[in-house]
């Protein structure tokens, strides 16, 4: 595959000039491209061992190592200390596991009644704190004896969401579906630390100076509670959950906010709240669909990390299956508490509590990040905006990652509507996200769009934390603890998105820009097929032949991988332009319908209205918008008019032809050639009369050559043209003294006869039925009988066919005295 490396350094056109020839390519109806080289081009793939930096580069990525497995489908909290142990919970069974330093196996400690192990706090000294949910509990063990189990704090509440150790060793509870904090201390009654008015609580962080900061679910507010006990808003988020945040030592506040947010309650915190209409939240409405864990690296100050489970609804005690996870209507996002970062734990006591990264573990770990970038890439710009006060009211389902400095203003690092976010881990000036789009962590830096550090896979990263220079996670699809490592991988793989040509298509040439550094490699290889996801009924993978012809079969859909190998510096390969050459089978054009509107009508062109014609299937060619032309029916004696509905499978340019024929004819006459509209106007003057078929022929010769044009055709349901009125023929009169019978027919040669009447010396229309009393016929036959005065009399007989012709005769009556 020296053929793909060659290549590989080859420098592509220049976008002038690629747009260029691909516009012409798709005029000609041709070979098009499809282009993978935005960064949601790339990371619509599938990155195994790979990272996906800003602006759009695939580089090898950071190696991941699995710690541990539980025995379980979900985890849901952890907690480390210093000598390397670590214990985690399950949010299925209600299990407590630990694992300790050097073993792979964990060793279940506690089983506990409740479906969920929701938090777990310890001072890595003589207590354990669990919370399990739902009917929130809180447990202490004694780690001497951590299978005995006690009672500390039942609250009234129906979650318990977070633990947290404050510097003096008390333990703080957040709760929900009402919203507070507590303080619990042994020997005292449990102290409300914050009455939030929110629903729920979901996480905790300790800043420095001994601020206590929150974030909720409901309104997606952020609490400062201060060692006084003063409580404050410093943010307002546009979404409906915090779902995880931490402080910095300088007081900055980093958080992952998500959620539709509804139009807010009247009143604020602790001003209607929970209680008030529509802002009180059911436990469904927090209930996660996904499993978290963290794990942190053991430190001289040990730690201690929560995160959220599903929440069941009201499961007994012992009921060890319980609900299932409420579903979210429209799948909107849900808040997914995860541990705090917070000030180190005061010497006095010992107690777990979370940190950020000190500025010279932050600098020492940067590196971690720093995969090498060879050759050229396209520089991309700054993305940070800064975001004044958001007003509360309703936003777009999304997810952002927003810093507050510790002037209390906000600035917002990443905003996406595509991606859920879960979590956030701080190293160094950057922030670290886990997603739920294929198991992603994402890289967050200030001035900086987000990218992919790496793929560990399964349904979503909706925990993970920083520790030093390592990183930990956890994948929620097989309960897995996870490191990032801070060396790279070796080799790696990437499969990209499959390539709709949207319709049957032959494979050409694959293009790259790309990089292969010293004796790195980058192989490429394809396969191709029909169905809507790859897999056995597809092409076999088949490599690039020489000069990146591709050999998959012709089909509507491609996937093409690509394979990283690093030499033996560790230096590999960097890809961030990938070109696919193809030709669609030209289809036919498609006529969907075609109209012949009622007599004496026109259509009338109004202004043209922008359309898109080529659509943009593959991302090869830009949407091509055109000026449609519109129209209103506007009445013109003597007219006709059709319309139809055509498209192309190809978006190909249209024109059409459109015949007629009468019934008792062969051939086709000829009305209008070329016609670019989807409708015509003709005068009926010259045609005569009888019944007709109208056809509308469309062909692609303007987007193909003449060996690849196809053409359509589609008749109309058969009309009528009639120009001439109905013929009264036999009119007769009988005097029966003062009474005149009349009697006459109405005949037509192309519509029936619809109605009929007469008048008296111009007096007003009275309607006759025909004999049979139904006008249904080309013939009909009519009569009336009408007493009259002696003298003179102007009898008016009319008969109007369905194409609104009209026949009139006079008769003269004369009635003696």
């Amino acid at each position: 595959m020296h053929h793909v490396a060659r290549r590989a350094r080859i420098r592509a056109l220049s976008l002038a000039v690629l747009s260029f020839l691909v516009a012409a390519d798709a005029a000609a109806g041709g070979t098009e491209w499809a282009v993978h080289d935005t960064p949601a081009q790339l990371a619509a793939g599938d990155l195994d061992g790979l990272a996906l930096q800003d602006p759009g580069r695939l580089v090898l990525g950071p190696e991941v190592k699995q710690l541990a497995q539980v025995d379980d489908a979900n985890l849901w909290a952890v907690a480390s200390c210093a000598d390397g142990t670590i214990y985690t919970g399950t949010g299925a069974d209600g299990r407590l596991y630990r694992l300790d330093p050097g073993k792979a196996e964990p060793v279940l400690v506690k089983d506990f009644a409740e479906p969920a192990v929701q938090a777990i706090a310890t001072d890595c000294g003589k207590k354990l704190y669990v919370a399990t949910n739902p009917n929130g509990r809180v447990y202490e063990l004694a780690l001497a004896n951590a299978a005995a189990a006690s009672v500390v704090f039942d609250p009234e509440e129906t979650y318990v969401w977070d633990l947290a150790l404050d510097a003096k060793g008390s333990l703080l509870v957040a709760t929900g579906d009402v919203g507070r904090i507590y303080r619990v201390v042994a020997g005292k009654s449990p102290e409300v630390v914050l009455d939030s008015g929110e629903a729920h609580v979901l996480r905790m962080a300790l800043g420095p100076g001994g601020d206590l900061f929150a974030g909720t679910a409901d309104r997606g507010y952020v609490f400062r509670v201060s060692p006084a006990g003063e409580r404050f808003v410093v943010w307002d988020s546009p979404f409906s959950d915090v779902v995880d945040l931490a402080v910095r030592s300088d007081g900055t506040l980093d958080l992952v906010t998500t959620g539709k947010k509804e139009p807010p309650a009247a009143g604020g915190p602790g001003a209607g709240g929970r209680g008030a209409p529509g802002a009180a939240s059911s436990s469904a409405a927090v209930t996660p669909s996904y499993s978290e864990v963290v794990v942190v690296e053991a430190k001289p100050e040990p730690h201690a990390i929560t995160a959220a489970p599903p929440a069941a609804v009201g499961p007994a005690v012992g009921d060890r299956e319980g609900p299932e996870p409420a579903e979210h209507e429209g799948e909107s996002p849900t808040p997914t508490g995860a541990g705090a970062e917070g000030s180190p734990a005061g010497e006095e006591s010992g107690a777990a509590t979370e940190t950020a990264p000190a500025a010279d573990d932050a600098a020492a770990g940067s590196p971690v990040f720093d995969v090498p970038a060879t050759g050229e890439a396209p520089t991309g710009e700054g993305r940070v905006q800064t975001m004044a006060a958001e007003a509360p009211g309703p936003v777009s389902e999304g997810s952002a990652v927003v810093r507050i400095h510790p002037d209390g203003a906000p600035e917002r690092l990443w905003l996406t509507a595509d991606e859920r976010l879960h979590s956030l881990a701080l190293f160094g000036d950057d922030v670290l996200v886990g997603s739920g789009a294929k198991g992603r962590i994402y890289r967050v830096a200030s001035g900086e769009a987000a990218s992919v550090l790496v793929e560990v896979g399964g349904a979503a990263v909706p925990v993970l934390r920083g520790a030093g220079k390592r990183i930990f996670a956890g994948a929620n699809d097989a309960a897995r603890v996870l490191e990032i490592l801070p060396s790279h991988n070796r080799t790696a793989t990437y499969q990209s998105a499959p390539i709709d040509a949207g319709v049957h298509a032959r494979w050409g040439r694959m293009v790259l820009r790309a990089e292969t550094p010293g004796e790195s490699t980058l192989r490429l290889r394809t396969r191709s097929g029909n169905s809507r996801e790859p897999g056995e009924l597809w092409s076999a993978w088949r490599e690039l032949a020489e000069g990146g012809v591709i050999q998959s079969p012709p089909a509507r859909l491609m996937q093409y991988e690509a394979s990283f190998t690093a030499d033996a510096k560790g230096v590999g390969p960097t890809l961030w332009r990938v070109e696919v050459a193809y030709v669609p089978l030209n289809m036919p054009p498609e006529i969907r319908s075609v109209e012949v509107l009622a007599p004496d009508l026109i259509l009338e062109q109004l202004p043209a209205q922008p359309m898109t014609v080529r659509p943009n299937r593959t991302g090869a060619v830009p949407q091509t918008n055109v000026m449609m032309p519109q129209s209103r029916e506007v009445p013109m004696a003597g007219m006709r008019a059709a319309r139809w509905d055509a498209a192309d499978p190809n978006g190909d340019v249209l024109r059409y032809t459109v015949e007629l024929r009468a019934e008792s004819e062969d051939a086709w006459r000829t009305l209008a050639t070329d016609v670019e509209r989807t409708f015509l106007s003709w005068d009926t003057a010259t045609i005569g009369d009888g019944k007709y078929t109208l056809r509308v022929t469309a062909n692609d010769a303007d987007s193909n050559s003449a060996a690849r044009m196809k053409s359509t055709s589609k008749l109309s349901a058969p009309f009528v043209i009639d120009l001439s009125p109905p013929r009264l023929t036999t009119p007769a009169v009988t005097l029966d003294g003062r009474e005149a019978a009349v009697r006459f027919r109405a005949e037509d040669g192309t519509s029936f006869i619809s109605r009929a009447g007469y008048t008296v010396d111009g007096g007003p229309w009275v309607s006759l039925e025909p004999r049979d009393g139904v006008f249904d016929q080309l013939d009909e036959e009519l009569a009336f009988a009408v007493k009259l005065a002696p003298g003179k009399h102007t009898l008016a007989l009319s008969a109007i066919d369905r194409a609104e012709n009209v026949a009139t005769t006079r008769l003269l009556v004369t009635i003696d005295k």
